[in-house]
This record gives C-alpha cells, structure tokens and sequence, in this order.
C-alpha cells in the first residue's frame, strides 16, 4: 500500500501489478498517526482515527476521519511534542516531548491517565508493547526506559553513548530495539533490560553516522535501521548478520516487508521494491508526492 502527500491510497501486487485505488481521498497524512487496525478496515470510515500533533502549538489533538464523534485535544504544557502513537486497540493514546515529557491519554475517557517522569532532557520516541501494558521510550539522555502503560517505569536500558533518538518492541514483546547517535543500533530483553546485540553499519559508507530508526519485521526476524538520507540496512536479528544495504536519499523512507527480506523505498513519485536475489523492481505514481508506503500482514500486496 502506498500513501500520498494528497492522501491517495493505492495497493500494488508484489510484482508490481496495480491492484487498487482508494474510491475516496484521505485527509493529509504528515505528522498524523493512524489508529492501527486490520487491512480490511483500512479504509473504513468507522475504524479509523489521527493522532494530531502540532509542536509549535504544544497541542495534541485527536480526530475522528470522519465525523462519527468529535474531536478532542490535548495541551501539550507549553513543550514542543516529539512523538504521538496510539495502543493496538485505539483506546489509549502516548505522547512525548520536550523536558521528558511522557503522557498517557485514555481517548475514550478523554482524559490523561498517566505522568510518566524520570528522562533527563527531551523524549524523543514513545510506543506501546504489542499487548498494550507496557510503553518504550527513546531519550536525549541516552537511555532507553520501558514503564508500566499506567504505572511506574520497569527498565532504564543503559548502553548507547549518545541520545537515542527511536525504539520499539519486538512483535511478540520480548525484544525492544533502539537507534542511537551513536551509530548503533542495539537490541535488548525487554523482561530484564539485558543488552542482547549491538549491530553497526561497519564497511559501508554510514558505518560512524546516527541511526534516526530501528524496527522489527512483522516475523520478528529482521532488523531494520535507517541511516536518514543514506542507506536502509537490515539484519538477522539471531545471527545479527548485515544482510542489506540499500543506498536512500533524502527524504526517503524504508518498510521491510513481514518476512524481512524485502524492503520498500518510498521515494518522491515511485516506490523502489528491494528483494533478495532479484533486480529492483519500480512502481510509479502518476499523481501525487509519496508519503508512506506498507505491505500487507502476509507480504503478499505493497
């Protein structure tokens, strides 16, 4: 599936083969965040909300797509807001900024039902476990911290010689993954808060650059990190194996597919499909500035 700066929404075939075209034009996709559900809700008007968020007004705001209830918003306490994702099941909302900020917001409630302290200097990341009971966040001070979603925090990850500017859970919640200025991308037990890998682009032109995001495939097999306006690289996250290097520009944006051995490219007007053992193959866009790009839960559409 690809995303425009327009909101138009196209779903491609693996082998390039257009499938559809979203009937409808979607709302403005920069700096908002979509309610997580399946594909087959994708487009459904009842199922999909944004998470707005705007750092030169410190707000917050949650909008319905469309107008099924109204929208409800946030002040942000005069901080400039890094980051704003919503739980698996739509009901809870986090938010991170400037200062340490960590809120937690019940969207159905309406109301905040947790002030989460302790990073020294901006938050720049928050997401939630896969469950939905535990958050991650990413700091300037370093540090990675895994916190109860309502409670106190669990884990201070200590490691990364500079801010840490992602990190995320593993699908099954077992793992977390962090991207640092420091060049490194690091995985962690997200149980113990034990370091468990300490992967680096070394012998590629981004071996002493930051890494600005680290994720894993759906399968919990791979490990992407984003060297921003450089290079994609991915790894086995067993092994811990440097298995691709893809050459980015600037702007541009990687999704490994859910089995982690391929990876999109979003580019301005076309999105570049890597895979192993095969030559890149192009999906153009005839209209519109690409924005996002994603594959199906089985890998099987773009």
């Amino acid at each position: 599936m690809t995303i425009n700066r327009q909101g138009g929404v196209r779903i491609w075939s693996p082998r390039g083969v257009l499938r559809s075209v979203s009937p409808q034009t979607l709302p403005t996709l920069l700096h908002e965040h979509f309610l997580r559900s399946a594909p087959s809700d994708l487009l459904s008007r009842e199922r999909m909300a944004r998470l707005r968020f705007s750092s030169d007004h410190a707000q917050v705001r949650v909008q319905p797509l469309y107008p099924s209830r109204p929208a409800w918003g946030f002040d942000g306490e005069g901080v400039t807001l890094t980051s704003a994702h919503y739980s698996s099941d739509g009901r809870l909302g986090v938010i991170a900024g400037e200062k340490g900020m960590v809120r937690v917001l019940d969207y159905q409630r309406r109301r905040q039902v947790a002030k989460h302290t302790g990073h020294q200097g901006d938050v720049n990341s928050a997401l939630f476990s896969p469950d939905d009971g535990a958050i991650v966040t990413a700091g300037d001070d370093s540090t990675v911290r895994i916190w109860n979603a309502r409670g106190p925090v669990r884990r201070v990850l200590r490691g990364h010689q500079d801010r840490v500017a992602f990190a995320s859970f593993s699908p099954d919640g077992n793992r977390v993954v962090s991207a640092g200025m420091d060049a490194t991308v690091r995985i962690w037990n997200a149980h113990t808060g034990q370091p468990l890998a300490k992967l680096r682009a070394e012998g590629t032109a981004a071996q002493d650059d930051a890494f600005s995001y680290a994720g894993f495939s759906s399968n919990g097999t791979r490990v992407l990190g984003l060297v921003s306006g450089k290079q994609c690289l991915v790894w086995n996250a067993d092994s811990q194996k440097l298995e691709q290097v893809i050459a980015i520009g600037k702007g541009e944006r990687c999704t490994l597919s859910p089995d982690g051995l391929a990876v999109a490219i979003s580019q301005k007007h076309q999105v570049v499909l890597h895979r192993p053992k095969q030559p890149p193959l192009v999906l153009k866009v005839p209209t519109g500035e690409i924005w996002l790009a994603g594959f199906n839960f089985s890998g099987t559409e773009l």
